[in-house]
């Protein structure tokens, strides 16, 4: 329906029309794409299209499609109502031609936001997958390059040190983990490793000579005898240095630890490649022959090594005569375990060591039983020196030109409660070897020199001292405290030494002579003519006394260049100023042929046996000078000297 409006009216219209629209703009926001306006004058388009100006862009977009369209349909509106002599404006008309406008517009704007939406997405997709293709190509290489550090830095590590436990556990410890300086977790799993290594390695290793130990040696012959076929035979040599302690007293304990490397190294070189070497502790050494052919090769092994050590006589630190006993055990496989093939080697080194330095014997069932017997003596013996289960008696030492007694020697006596008498020739070599020597030798200096503080003051004590002792740094210190303590004056003292101690170390003996000669200690030497010596240390060393050993004595009468050899002997002393006394007399005869060729100091059983301390004082009061020996004493001596020549003979063709 149309109606013809005044003037009033239209302007009342206008007013609506800018209400609805601005009603409108404020419920679009942005999200009502089409405006509905109608407008009867030039002016009110224009004002409308300056507010749409000043919307924001997204809507200055969308409505300027708006005021195009709507500008033409409004002047055409405008054109028509004035043609019909008013301004009329068909509602209806204008609102049915306005709603199909706005339909048209936003299917147009729809296709066009739907292009637009699938421009969009076909360029977000592209960008997806491209996205995709790098991320997926990073992500390989990622992968890739993590595969390959990780197997370098990670995986091959590991696999080493899975590599070098499996070795551990087969017992190779010379090469150490690489690893163990890594600071991460691998490389603290490696630290751990080799501490456990070095431990093992410890534990199976000896570490100054890099030898196998007992425990390393016991596990490989545990393996050979299980491995090893049934007839197959098995071989250990078991070697003991001989004198070692003196290269460590002498020169030291770096030069004895030199000399140890140096065989460990000789003895590498004279074994086969499927031989064991070994060092058990101190200066013993074996060699395990897993595969023995016979006796003979073994022998023929354990000759060349002995005769190999004896060459090392010219060393960094000085001059050493090597010489090693050796014992070797033979045995069948499945006869013998580790610890009895062992104990039989160690059996034949001691009847080796027992013959002489430097020899080899072959294991024997007899040796068993001396061994078991020599180890209850060395268990008594480490009780008794702590104990002090031993006591000294004294023998008496007479010159037949002063007619008087001149000196008593302090003899040790060990007295076992089970074991019985044991003479010293039994224990004193165990002592030695047990590390005990010097200490019964300070009991014996202390104890002696207390005693013969009671004797009248022109006896002598003489107090045998063992070549071990001897080159001990605190044996003056002893011998001064003994002195110190029982008050008996430095020039009642006597030192016996051997012989073979000048042998073995005579600068170190003729040091500890000097100082003792400084102290107004006298010297003497026992045992002369067992060592096989020169001579020459009477010219070098200022002892005061030589005493010749009593198996010279014995031949007398017997052997016809004894007597010559004595006489020699006397000669000899009688020049240089030393005296001589002679050991062992036992009978008339001996005595006779000695005061008759100028020997006139005796000691032996024909003299007096030991006697205990008490004992000493009554026989020197009661001694008198006998200078020629009755027919009855006379025949006395020679029965007693056929006797101990006929008991020698049945010992020697029994032997």
């Amino acid at each position: 329906m149309s109606s013809v409006y005044t003037a009033v009216d239209i302007a009342k219209r206008e007013r609506d029309i800018r209400a609805d629209y601005s009603a409108l703009l404020q419920q679009s926001e942005g999200r009502v794409p089409v405006l509905s306006c109608v407008s009867c004058s030039w002016g009110d388009t224009l004002g409308i299209a300056q507010s749409i100006v000043q919307e924001p862009d997204e809507m200055r977009r969308k409505n300027g499609i708006l005021s195009r369209r709507y500008s033409e349909q409004i002047t055409k509106m405008h054109l028509y109502n004035f043609y019909n002599n008013g301004i009329m404006i068909d509602n209806v008309y204008s609102k049915y031609k306005t709603q199909e406008d706005i339909n048209t517009l936003e299917r147009v704007l729809g296709g066009s936001v739907r292009q637009q939406v699938t421009g969009l997405e076909a360029a977000v997709w592209s960008d997806i997958r491209l996205c995709g293709w790098a991320s997926g190509v990073t992500l390989v290489m990622f992968v890739l390059v993590s595969a390959v550090m990780g197997y370098r830095e990670i995986a091959w590590p590991l696999l080493r040190l899975r590599d070098r436990t499996l070795a551990i556990a087969k017992g190779e410890f010379a090469v150490s983990v690489k690893e163990e300086k890594r600071r991460d977790e691998i490389g603290a799993m490696a630290s751990a490793l080799e501490e456990i290594r070095l431990k093992l390695q410890g534990g199976r290793e000896d570490i100054l000579t890099s030898l196998a130990n007992r425990t390393a040696l016991q596990d490989m012959m545990r393996s050979a005898l299980a491995l090893s076929e049934a007839a197959g035979m098995v071989a250990l040599i078991y070697l003991d240095l001989d004198n070692f302690k003196q290269v460590n007293d002498r020169y030291g304990h770096g030069a004895g630890d030199e000399l140890l490397r140096l065989v460990a190294q000789r003895l590498q070189i004279n074994v086969g490649a499927n031989d064991l070497v070994a060092r058990l502790g101190g200066d013993e050494f074996v060699v395990f022959c897993a595969s023995c052919v016979d006796e003979d090769a073994v022998m023929s092994m354990a000759a060349r090594i002995a005769a190999d050590l004896s060459l090392c006589e010219e060393l960094p630190f000085g001059q050493v005569a090597v010489s090693a006993s050796v014992g070797v055990a033979i045995a069948q496989v499945g006869e013998v375990t580790p610890e009895r093939l062992l104990r039989h080697a160690d059996c034949a080194m001691y009847a080796a060591k027992s013959t002489g330095k430097g020899c080899c014997a072959v294991y024997e069932p007899w040796m068993l039983d001396e061994a078991e017997r020599r180890q209850k003596y060395e268990q008594a013996l480490r009780t008794s020196v702590e104990t002090h289960e031993f006591h000294l008696v004294y023998q008496p030492v007479v010159d037949w030109c002063t007619k008087r007694v001149m000196s008593f020697e302090a003899l040790l006596r060990w007295e076992h409660p089970e074991l019985g008498s044991v003479p010293p020739n039994k224990f004193i070599s165990i002592a030695e070897e047990i590390g005990a020597v010097f200490q019964i030798d300070c009991w014996v200096m202390k104890t002696a020199c207390k005693e013969a503080a009671q004797w009248p003051d022109d006896l002598i004590l003489s107090v045998n001292v063992s070549p071990i002792s001897f080159v001990e740094d605190d044996l003056l210190d002893s011998i001064y405290m003994a002195l110190k303590e029982s008050h008996l004056p430095p020039e009642r003292l006597e030192i016996e030494i051997t012989e073979t101690a000048m042998i073995e170390d005579l600068p170190g003996v003729h040091a500890a002579v000097m100082a003792l000669r400084s102290l107004g200690v006298k010297v003497a030497i026992d045992d002369l003519g067992v060592g096989y010596s020169s001579l020459s240390f009477l010219r070098s060393i200022p002892v005061t006394r030589v005493k010749m050993d009593k198996s010279f004595i014995a031949e007398l009468g017997r052997v016809e260049a004894a007597q010559a050899i004595i006489q020699g002997v006397v000669v000899m002393c009688r020049e240089l100023s030393i005296s001589l006394t002679a050991e062992g007399v036992e009978t008339a005869m001996q005595m006779a042929v000695l005061q008759s060729i100028g020997c006139t100091q005796h000691q032996g059983y024909y003299i007096s046996r030991p006697l205990p301390a008490e004992g000493v004082l009554p026989f020197v009061t009661q001694f008198s000078v006998r200078t020629v020996p009755s027919l009855h004493e006379c025949l006395q001596g020679t029965c007693g000297a056929l006797r101990v020549e006929a008991f020698s003979t049945m010992r020697s063709a029994l032997a």
